[in-house]
């Protein structure tokens, strides 16, 4: 019976400190804002962004390291499970952006509903030309349409919420929205 029950925690204290391997693909933050490859193979997990790529290495724990040759800066990401990654500086590792696998919960709208808004985000940048007095206030806007073609429902209503603010602050007549196409009354109404 001993030796029965030393096997079994043997293999639960193996399984626990045993390293964990992240599934390949798309990882997205949990505003939808930034998508980035991943890629798993010999110890090395590896970073695919638009306009990089990142080998990590396994140091320990299931924690990988990297140090961007360009600045010298490192760089940490600490694979939580197969599908939530945490990234951050090792200097601050507090300070965690997590990842999170891509299901299709979190993928990007339809090409129609993000054309629909990049039109809309057009429509509000010629303002920006011939309406010079309201510049600012058709920038927030056009952003705010931007916003709602490329980030998830979550990560658009934190960002509508803070163009609303930024608005208010500016217009005269705070009770209107001046882009309902690209700011929701309801987003608009529930911030002060």
């Amino acid at each position: 019976m001993k030796i029965l029950f030393t096997c079994i925690l043997t293999c639960c204290l193996l399984s626990a400190f045993a390293q964990i391997v992240p599934l390949t693909g798309t990882y997205t933050t949990s505003d939808g804002n930034y998508n980035v490859n991943i890629l798993y193979s010999n110890n090395t997990l590896t970073i695919v962004e638009p306009n990089k790529t990142s080998p990590y290495k396994y140091a320990k724990n299931n924690i990988y390291t990297f140090t961007n040759p360009v600045n010298n800066i490192d760089y940490a990401v600490e694979v939580i499970d197969q599908k939530t990654l945490g990234c951050y500086h090792p200097s601050t590792p507090d300070n965690v952006t997590k990842l999170i696998f891509n299901t299709g919960t979190n993928s990007m709208a339809p090409k129609e509903v993000i054309a629909k808004y990049k039109q809309i985000a057009d429509n509000y940048t010629a303002k920006l030309k011939t309406d010079p007095s309201n510049t600012q206030a058709w920038a927030f806007c056009a952003a705010a349409a931007l916003a709602h073609a490329y980030y998830n429902e979550e990560g658009f209503k934190i960002y509508a919420a803070k163009v609303a603010r930024s608005l208010k602050l500016i217009i005269v007549d705070k009770s209107k929205c001046p882009c309902e196409d690209a700011l929701p009354k309801d987003i608009w109404d529930s911030v002060q």
